[in-house]
């Protein structure tokens, strides 16, 4: 039986797009997604974590990813202590949340050493909201963290792409705003190009259209919903950017070659 599904959501600001918190955490968090990044440390504990259908036992060391895309929900033994960060796309620079993107794995382990540097580096993270620390400050300090396992998912995880600069930003940006199903020329704006060379440019890289990458990664996204969770498939088409459910329903089979119900069963 599916278990209930909720999307979590953040209120960041111009002024501040990351939020840090250290926690102890006990029983069980439902299946939930956000509208945002989230990295979750864990300090201590026991448990099961699962992230898009896969599970994994939390143990002191688990780092967990979770972009716009992922679904993960945890049972904890006892109590589990650990550290939280969540920003938003542009908290970070572009090659880097452009790598977390390709990640396949959301879910990895440190060791000692390595999660005492992650650590070390929080706490400065955590107290430069009592310092009015400037915006390039913390998100400086939120690359070195991630930058600190990076290569924890470089070496067997990552797809191997390297998209020119502005395809990247192009790219992270699809990411982050699918739900929104954001038109190709709302893209071109936010890059300052014109929308028939954006479009030419997209398709010659990707290999696909901007319209069918986009209708990829809203019916993959919504093939996880189906799966994994209880929602209705009104809210799944919502969430995966529709605003109808006929078309959805339309896309979906189109793409999957059976409706949306089917998929469920």
């Amino acid at each position: 039986m599916k278990k209930k599904t909720r999307i979590v959501k953040n209120s960041f600001s111009s002024k501040k797009n990351i939020f840090t918190e250290e926690k102890e955490l006990k029983a069980y968090c439902s299946p939930h997604y956000h509208d945002f990044y989230e990295i979750d440390i864990v300090l201590e504990g026991d448990g099961i974590s699962e992230c898009n259908g896969e599970v994994f036992p939390i143990k002191k060391g688990m780092i967990t990813f979770a972009s716009p895309e992922d679904l993960h929900s945890y049972r904890i033994e006892g109590n589990m202590h650990e550290i939280n960060i969540q920003f938003t796309y542009d908290a970070v620079d572009t090659p880097l949340i452009s790598f977390l993107n390709n990640v396949k794995n959301n879910v990895i382990y440190v060791d000692d050493a390595v999660l005492y540097s992650i650590y070390s580096l929080f706490c400065l993270l955590h107290t430069s909201d009592d310092i009015t620390a400037s915006k390039e400050y913390s998100s400086r300090l939120l690359e070195c963290i991630i930058l600190s396992f990076k290569d924890k998912f470089k070496t067997d995880t990552v797809k191997e792409t390297k998209p020119s600069s502005v395809l990247q930003n192009a790219i992270v940006y699809i990411h982050s705003h699918f739900k929104e199903d954001p038109k190709m020329r709302d893209v071109a704006k936010y890059l300052y190009l014109n929308e028939n060379y954006f479009s030419q440019m997209f398709k010659e890289n990707m290999g696909v259209s901007y319209k069918e990458y986009l209708r990829r990664l809203k019916l993959e996204h919504a093939k996880k919903l189906l799966i994994y969770t209880d929602l209705p498939v009104t809210k799944i088409a919502y969430d995966s950017g529709y605003n109808s459910q006929s078309h959805f329903n339309r896309d979906f089979k189109s793409y999957y070659g059976k409706p949306p119900l089917e998929m469920r069963r």
